[in-house]
């Protein structure tokens, strides 16, 4: 489960509040939104700076378009973002005193560290490609992982790494740009270009004169946070499966298509709701999540817990291309650490872990070498019934 539609729905809120026709006028408006985006921090890291930029901008947008009411667009500004700091401050207080440091997320340091100069592709996360205890008290450093170890680089190191910095940033703005035709059915069709392309660059090339038209037009604001959200994401990676972190696309894409819509063509109405139709597309194809990973980890928990075989947990065991691993999920479902994993299955790494069980796949060639290994003894039967999974319990001192 991740934050990304809970984030989305909260910036979706504050940006209704900022383009809000009485945002000048109405202190409840700007506090809204300057306390939505707040929340939306403490949902993902991410929200402060798309939230503080956007924030600017949009006050920005009504101080050129309202002249009469400049010195307004500031106050308003002012009070959005106090109360965005306001609420945003105890956390990132805590996170400050916990790592000695000014800071209000690790996650953006680290997504910038798996795609250092030499990796074509982010480097795998060290809690699932090493094997380690957890800190007591939790299921597994993934909780909080930027203790581990990262090879952390900085763009300005060298100049090939600044060289591979633009090479990222090209490439991550290739993948962006394929997410603007991803959330409609004509971009569900043709791939590369869709209505929420055609939208964004017709909200982008306004008639002339230009600024004043753009200016005017409050519903073509929200190609500001289109930009931010997209923009934010350059610098680190993006492969095409996030596009849970663009969801926010979705509901400004339709104000764009709506508002192109009512303001250039004639039957508005139908055209309005062919858009919106359009934009349903991808949402009625889409294939649901099978969560059958979940429901055998679970179910196998169950009865480990019942037959008293509880401990901590090694090993991953994939259960799908997705990347399920059945071994954490019955490790959080038992209450247990999970040790982590070895991208090539070693015996002696899980036997040295002290971990106290491990997972296969029957058939699978882990489930050959543990039935062959003596430092493992299947354990499946004492838990009843038919499994899918087999448990081996890790006996210590075995050669």
């Amino acid at each position: 489960m991740t934050p990304d539609l809970l984030v989305a729905g909260l910036m979706a809120f504050a940006l209704g509040q900022a383009v809000s026709p009485d945002w000048l006028t109405s202190r409840r408006r700007a506090l809204g939104s300057g306390a939505t985006w707040g929340l939306a921090y403490l949902a993902k890291a991410v929200a402060l700076p798309v939230g503080v930029v956007v924030s600017v901008l949009l006050a920005l947008c009504w101080r050129l378009g309202q002249a009469e009411n400049r010195q307004v667009a500031i106050r308003q500004l002012g009070q959005a973002l106090g109360l965005f700091l306001l609420v945003a401050l105890p956390w990132m207080v805590v996170l400050s005193l916990k790592y000695d440091k000014p800071t209000f997320s690790t996650s953006g340091a680290i997504a910038h560290a798996i795609v250092g100069p030499g990796n074509d592709r982010p480097a795998p996360h060290p809690f699932g490609d090493t094997i380690y205890k957890p800190e007591p008290g939790r299921v597994t450093a993934w909780e909080d992982p930027s203790r581990m170890r990262y090879d952390y680089w900085s763009p300005f190191g060298s100049g090939e790494n600044f060289s591979h910095q633009l090479s990222l940033i090209g490439r991550n703005t290739g993948t962006v740009v394929q997410f603007l035709a991803a959330f409609d059915g004509v971009g569900v069709l043709f791939g590369w270009f869709g209505l929420g392309t055609l939208v964004f660059i017709l909200a982008i090339v306004a008639k002339p004169p230009r600024a004043n038209n753009w200016l005017a037009e409050r519903w073509l604001w929200v190609v500001v946070p289109l930009v931010c959200l997209g923009g934010v994401y350059l610098p680190v990676y993006v492969m095409p499966v996030d596009q849970r972190y663009f969801y926010l696309f979705l509901p400004l894409f339709l104000i764009l298509a709506l508002g192109q819509a009512g303001k250039s063509l004639a039957k508005r109405e139908i055209i309005a709701s062919a858009c919106a139709l359009l934009f349903l597309v991808p949402l009625a194809l889409r294939a649901p999540v099978q969560p059958d990973a979940g429901i055998y980890a679970q179910d196998l928990a169950k009865r480990m817990k019942k037959a008293g075989a509880v401990g901590p947990i090694v090993g991953s065991t994939f259960f799908s291309a997705e990347g399920h691993r059945i071994g954490l999920y019955v490790a959080w479902h038992l209450g247990q650490p999970w040790y982590g994993d070895i991208p090539a299955w070693q015996g002696e790494a899980y036997k040295d872990s002290g971990a106290r069980f491990t997972i296969a796949i029957p058939g699978s060639p882990l489930d050959e070498k543990l039935l062959a290994d003596p430092a493992y003894r299947d354990v499946t039967d004492r838990l009843g019934g038919k499994t899918t999974l087999r448990v081996f319990e890790i006996l210590p001192g075995q050669p």
